[in-house]
């Protein structure tokens, strides 16, 4: 009995509190984080992976075809432009207190992408309810 409690303390201190399943389920991570992560993702080529992680509970996915295009034309970028070398941030808007937009420059080896994320807080957790990316940043100019 002692080592199960000492076990579940350990767990404790090096997880934090233990969290229950539909808890964890509700958490999501600040927009920028997961903006970040998506890009870091998309950087390594890990690009389903990296959709997967950003769209969570995300409206965008109920317009499948829309979005099966989105990551196409996200894997086609590397072609386009070479190897992905980083991303940069650029800038960020808050609308109230559940609207948040950030601008990010993807660069490639050739040319950068300017990607815009619009997160959306409805209640307790950020959803990312757009995402346009421009493919050069030429656009940015205008």
């Amino acid at each position: 009995m002692m080592q199960q409690g000492i076990g579940i303390l350990a767990s404790v201190l090096l997880f934090g509190s233990p969290v229950r399943a539909d808890e964890k389920a509700a958490a999501s991570p600040e927009p920028k984080a997961a903006a970040e992560q998506f890009l870091a993702g998309v950087r390594d080529g890990k690009i389903e992976p990296a959709y997967d992680a950003l769209m969570v509970g995300s409206p965008i996915l109920e317009q499948t075809q829309q979005y099966m295009m989105l990551k196409g034309q996200t894997q086609s970028q590397m072609q386009l432009f070479g190897k992905a070398l980083d991303y940069e941030f650029l800038q960020q808007k808050e609308i109230g207190k559940s609207i948040v937009i950030l601008k990010y420059v993807l660069r490639y080896e050739k040319d950068g992408v300017t990607w815009t994320f619009v997160f959306y807080r409805p209640k307790d957790r950020w959803l990312v309810t757009a995402i346009k990316y421009l493919p050069s940043i030429q656009y940015l100019s205008e």
